[in-house]
């Protein structure tokens, strides 16, 4: 196995929108790290490192490596350095990203009535991504629904992916910034097969209501599942 810096084990993470643990698999295979650096990285996973929220506490992050996972000095002091660089690789990708994007102010779901469109200046297309996965086109209209629970709202997103015949079958991933950049809603379950072909967006998120939209993002994804 080759020697991976720990700056660019962070910065292919920070990478994937929305992390699961098949997904964190895929990543690790491609990059192709050595047992200890891999083993350390799932275990920044499993503790809950990755996920949407910035992590501050690096006594709680060192409590927890120890105690919980028997982690020494040296161990804990590279999951240190591994969370420190995702966080910041994550923030400066999401920053970017939504500023060559679009500048639309946020929008919230309580300025709008049920079955209203919101805005498309909204939505997070990545190019690179596209073109990567064969993406010719994607076509979306998100629309409020009524939600039957109380402080959480609902959205859909109808429409579909037009793309190229593709060497593996991936996944479409949906998901929903706040204003502070954090993730509070997502979903993978639209499919695009690898025969040329147009796939039908057609899903429902929820979230809490009173929070503010600052973008939807949309990025085409190797599907984990169904490549192994």
């Amino acid at each position: 196995m080759r020697k991976i810096s720990n700056r660019k084990i962070a910065e292919t993470i920070a990478n994937s929108p929305s992390l699961e643990w098949n997904g964190l698999q895929e990543i690790l295979n491609e990059i192709e790290l050595e047992t200890l650096e891999r083993n350390l990285t799932n275990t920044c996973f499993i503790a809950g490192f990755f996920n949407s929220n910035r992590v501050e506490n690096t006594k709680e992050i060192s409590y927890v490596l120890e105690k919980q996972f028997g982690l020494n000095k040296m161990a804990i002091d590279w999951c240190l350095q591994l969370v420190s660089n995702f966080q910041e690789y994550r923030e400066n990708i999401m920053e970017n990203y939504l500023q060559s994007h679009h500048d639309y102010d946020s929008v919230n779901l309580l300025e709008f009535s049920n079955g209203a469109t919101l805005p498309k200046s909204i939505v997070v297309r990545v190019d690179r991504d596209e073109q990567k996965f064969g993406i010719t086109d994607i076509n979306c209209t998100i629309k409020k629904r009524e939600s039957y629970t109380d402080g959480i709202g609902e959205i859909e997103i109808i429409g579909e992916v037009c793309h190229r015949k593709l060497k593996n079958s991936s996944i479409l991933f949906i998901i929903v910034y706040n204003n502070e950049n954090q993730v509070i809603a997502y979903d993978t379950e639209t499919s695009i097969a690898d025969k040329k072909g147009t796939e039908i967006i057609k899903r429902r998120l929820q979230f809490p209501i009173d929070e503010d939209i600052s973008a939807i993002y949309l990025k085409p994804a190797l599907d984990p599942w169904a490549n192994g």
